[in-house]
């Protein structure tokens, strides 16, 4: 995958992710809270396993160049 479309991709999470934090400040429902913090640990899941993908990729490409 490009790591372009995977840096957009994280940018579109972490949006999300601050939408649902949002929403979990202000909800006084107990089930919606629940809910909101499970979609939050998963979207967060998701997003570290993509830098960690970034991160994978620039190890790669430094290991590629010579060194100086």
């Amino acid at each position: 995958m490009d790591t372009g479309t995977v840096l957009e991709i994280i940018k579109m999470i972490e949006t999300k992710l601050d939408i649902i934090q949002e929403s979990e400040e202000t909800t006084t429902d107990e089930e919606a809270t629940i809910y909101l913090s499970g979609k939050y640990t998963g979207l967060n899941d998701l997003r570290v396993h993509l830098e960690l993908f970034i991160e994978a990729q620039l190890n790669a490409f430094e290991n590629q160049s010579p060194e100086q």
